[in-house]
């Protein structure tokens, strides 16, 4: 590949000319073969937030933090729990009731213009989403329809059938 200035530059590599490290241009993981129609969504980028439930938890033992403070859950938020969430068998950290609930939320990828806020979606209609919508950022949020309660557990990156870079 040339650059601007004439001089060649590897792909790949570790620095520029000038010493200084660079960025890898390629952000996406490569498909092995090309997409077919029936192909499921490629999933990238997942990031848990197990580590950071568990030392809020542990803040809420030891005294440092109130529950009142962690079970604030917006409104919306126990909506879509109550309409929309997938029952989780372990019973709530905080107040020990089963009616805990993971709740999915996508935003559309690209950044794009037609939707600025998320929506609930069940989760097992992530695959038709990323058909109808193209890329998604998905967030899985663990939230208590009895007291609040409410945390983040992952998020990670839902690419449409055949945007992977090939």
């Amino acid at each position: 590949m040339r650059r601007p200035g004439g001089g060649r530059t590897l792909v790949g590599s570790c620095s520029s000319p000038d010493g200084y490290p660079r960025r890898s241009r390629t952000a996406r993981p490569a498909r092995a073969h090309p997409s077919h129609p029936g192909d499921p969504p490629l999933r990238e980028g997942r990031t848990d937030y197990r580590m950071r439930r568990r030392a809020l938890l542990e803040e809420v033992r030891s005294g440092g933090r109130v529950p009142d403070e962690v079970c604030d859950a917006h409104p919306e938020l126990l909506r879509a729990g109550t309409h929309l969430g997938t029952a989780v068998d372990d019973p709530c950290p905080i107040c020990s009731a089963d009616r805990l609930v993971k709740v999915t939320y996508v935003f559309e990828g690209g950044r794009s213009q037609r939707t600025r806020s998320g929506r609930a979606v069940p989760r097992e209609s992530l695959s038709r989403q990323a058909e109808r919508y193209g890329d998604l950022d998905v967030y899985t949020v663990e939230v208590c329809t009895g007291c609040g309660w409410h945390h983040l557990l992952e998020s990670f990156r839902l690419l449409a059938r055949g945007s992977a870079v090939s």
